[in-house]
């Protein structure tokens, strides 16, 4: 069974299709001898003329579309409408830089084409719809389809002639293929009742079915079920979902409620009839669906569902938001320092190990002063030490040589507190004396 390909008109005018004979290896004493006999200056002519044409032909650049045993998943397309063939289709793709074209046969209406100019992977290929890819190989000629290595359609070159993005896209999917799907299909396997994630692809998820048949990936540790009314949705365990009868399209997570937001939407909210209590507002929403809110004078943090001060930012080692807060006067006591917090809706923050610390020596925190203090009812003492947050000694210490030691408290540079954020309400900054 040989494997359909077209091919697109190059540059001299040759254009080869619907087979796969190079035109070098076209026996032309066949169509001579179809030729009826002409007198000796005609033939001599007439092979002088098949001969420039094989010439032509043999040193043109030869470009083909060749079908693909899977479907694609298209990352940009601009549909074209209908054509009267897959050759029309082919030669506006290859004309506009196109690295790839569908057709979608529509019994009603004939054949749709869709020009692809990028590609996120490969799926099952569906029962209307054919692929075809710019092939630069020959190595899946004669293939039937269930032999086709797609990712011999990327190989046979070893340098791109074409234009820059064609060559740019087709060594982007070449990539892919090897590092990520590395396999005939180039499809990443998935397992019974898993998808391909996106945006990448080069993952998988276990995945819902909403009503109109859409299949939706289920936020991370969550899985698919169905609520009591069975209407499919993401359990936070398997083979138990949510108890609300009325059916939301994802569990709520534990002291969250069903709601919907201002528009209408439906989401998970912190009280019942509310989304956010008053003076907060719905600022982003979860990948499970829940509403984040944040008081006034707070951001959510991109790709997390915390809150912080505006001049706040989320530190991975702290598990919380941290930043600085301007002062403008040098505090002369513990008290004084957590009252300068307190002011800013913040309380201090302690270091429990030595990443913590290491972020915390980062140049924005230069002359910053961190949580650590004798508090002011105590002598000094060596072992006198205490975390303002909390009142508990310190476990983790990093002290300089001859540190710690009792000398003139806080050095005129101190001109800023660390800060940092415990939860989604509140703001903890963390002063260190220096004594």
């Amino acid at each position: 069974m040989q494997k359909e390909g077209v091919y697109p008109p190059s540059l001299n005018g040759c254009h080869r299709r619907s087979t796969w004979k190079p035109f070098r290896d076209v026996d032309l004493s066949l169509y001579m001898r179809s030729v009826p006999i002409k007198p000796p200056l005609e033939m001599r002519f007439f092979r002088l003329l098949m001969l420039l044409l094989s010439l032509c032909c043999e040193e043109t650049e030869q470009v083909r579309y060749s079908l693909l045993p899977v479907g694609i998943i298209v990352g940009t397309q601009r549909e074209v409408g209908l054509v009267g063939s897959k050759t029309d289709c082919m030669v506006q793709a290859f004309n506009e830089n196109m690295i790839a074209f569908t057709i979608k046969e529509d019994g009603s209406k004939g054949k749709i084409c869709s020009l692809v100019d990028g590609i996120k992977g490969f799926e099952e290929r569906a029962k209307n719809v054919s692929s075809y890819l710019l092939d630069w190989s020959t190595q899946n000629d004669d293939q039937c389809d269930s032999e086709i290595d797609v990712r011999k359609f990327l190989e046979g070159k070893e340098g791109c002639d074409l234009p820059a993005q064609i060559c740019t896209k087709m060594e982007k999917l070449h990539t892919y293929c090897k590092q990520s799907a590395n396999n005939a299909k180039c499809m990443v396997s998935c397992a019974e009742g898993e998808m391909l994630k996106g945006p990448d692809f080069t993952s998988c998820c276990p995945f819902t079915v909403k009503v109109d048949g859409t299949q939706v990936c289920c936020p991370e540790k969550m899985f698919p079920g169905k609520d009591m009314n069975g209407t499919s949705l993401c359990c936070p365990e398997k083979g138990s979902c949510c108890p609300q009868v009325d059916g939301p399209r994802v569990c709520c997570p534990e002291k969250m409620f069903p709601g919907k937001d201002k528009n209408g939407t439906e989401l998970c909210c912190p009280q019942k009839g509310t989304c956010c209590p008053q003076g907060e507002e719905v600022v982003a929403r979860s990948a499970e669906g829940v509403a984040v809110c944040c008081p006034q004078g707070m951001k959510v943090i991109e790709g997390t569902t915390k809150c912080c001060l505006n001049t706040f930012y989320y530190s991975d080692v702290f598990r919380q938001c941290v930043g600085l807060v301007k002062f403008d006067r040098i505090p002369t006591s513990t008290k004084e320092v957590k009252q300068l917090c307190a002011d800013r809706n913040s309380s201090p923050v302690k270091i429990e190990n030595e990443d913590q610390n290491t972020y915390l020596r980062g140049e924005k925190f230069r002359n910053a002063l961190i949580g650590l203090a004798i508090p002011d009812d105590q002598e000094w003492a060596e072992d006198g030490f205490q975390w303002l947050v909390d009142g508990s000694k310190p476990t983790f210490t990093n002290w300089d040589p001859e540190q710690p030691n009792n000398g003139d408290g806080m050095s005129d540079e101190i001109e800023s507190l660390v800060a940092s954020v415990t939860t989604c309400y509140l703001c903890n900054c963390s002063v260190h004396f220096v004594v």
